[in-house]
């Protein structure tokens, strides 16, 4: 058995990709295989990648025949995963050279499912360091061992939760028998096989080391200068198996966990609203609601658009504004009468 497959998708990023796989390739644990995926690029991305890797018979090489999306690509390399440990890279990002063989000499030692660890995001201008201002500099260590879902709630307690999946190493084993893969036709389907994976796992830790260093650069789908409604989809997608997993296994979860996953829903649906509200047209909402079924549509309403419009609503109404004022007035009275009673002792 190979220690590490680690599964880079590619889609037209000939200008990063030789740098990805000479990163690998520089590895000083050189018991792995890299499944390269090319998810139907349009420029010459698998060419790149392949004269990156010339010779070095620990890269595979697949490729779509149209561009079918990176849970897609992903997927394919799962099937295709022979070791040990899984690690996901983009290929426009790369590792440091010591990367996989700190993983796994951690995750050996202490019989890890999953390890987390840590990154640096570097941006090409300032127009991605203003799209996406990533910084995974101030995560608090944790060099024991817990359960995925304890780690979760130690992360989320100092919003210090990432969700990228190519910060992580999981055991390949944890993937199969759970019969995991990433959701297809969506974006951020990192957040869907993160936590899929997380609540899965016995053992967990985090190395709070920079091993992954991660480019943000206009072109990225997350560096997007407009969210639209893939990005809501996205989300809500990912929120929906969640909270059904979530509802149909009440006696995994402890009060921590269901405490620190109803805080990460209610970020998102924030995001969503955000998004509905202010960054799609009147087009991409209408196209949106067309592809939800009607149990969907109530669920998206109920949770994510009338939340958020009914207490800006409050805020803005002169009911509440009056109603502020007279519940102000006792709290006046009193501040008053104590001050009195104050100067009255002190005389």
């Amino acid at each position: 058995m190979t220690k590490v497959s680690v599964i880079v998708p590619i889609y037209n990023c000939e200008k990063y990709v030789a740098q990805c796989v000479e990163s690998l390739r520089a590895q000083t644990m050189e018991d792995f295989q890299a499944i390269c995926v090319d998810d139907g690029s349009k420029d010459a991305s698998l060419d790149a990648a392949r004269d990156a890797a010339a010779g070095d018979g620990r890269f595979d090489f697949y490729q779509l025949p149209e561009n079918r999306g990176q849970s897609v690509a992903r997927n394919l390399a799962l099937d295709h995963a022979r070791g040990e440990y899984l690690v996901l890279l983009d290929a426009d990002d790369y590792l440091v050279p010591e990367a996989l063989a700190k993983l796994v000499s951690r995750a050996d030692t202490q019989r890890l499912d999953d390890l987390y660890f840590s990154g640096k995001a570097f941006f090409e201008d300032e127009q991605a360091r203003r799209l996406v201002p990533e910084d995974y500099s101030n995560r608090p260590s944790f060099e024991g061992v817990a359960s995925g879902m304890e780690l979760f709630a130690f992360f989320e307690q100092s919003d210090a939760f990432f969700a990228q999946a190519p910060l992580r190493m999981v055991r390949r084993d944890l993937v199969e028998r759970a019969q995991i893969r990433f959701c297809e036709g969506i974006i951020h389907e990192d957040l869907l096989f993160t936590m899929q994976t997380l609540v899965e796992s016995a053992r967990s830790s985090f190395l709070n080391e920079e091993l992954y260093m991660r480019r943000v650069h206009a072109g990225s789908t997350m560096a997007q200068p407009r969210r639209t409604a893939e990005n809501v989809r996205g989300h809500f997608v990912c929120l929906q198996k969640m909270e059904r997993w979530i509802r149909e296994h009440p006696d995994r979860l402890d009060g921590d966990f269901a405490q620190a996953m109803a805080h990460r829903f209610a970020a998102y649906r924030a995001l969503m609203a955000h998004d509905w509200k202010l960054e799609l047209t009147e087009g991409e909402r209408a196209g949106f609601l067309d592809s939800l079924s009607p149990l969907e549509r109530f669920e998206f309403f109920s949770s994510v658009v009338y939340p958020d419009t009914y207490v800006q609503d409050v805020y803005d109404s002169k009911t509440y504004r009056l109603g502020d004022a007279i519940a102000s007035l006792p709290r006046t009275v009193v501040e008053k009468v104590s001050g009195a009673l104050r100067r009255g002792r002190e005389s």
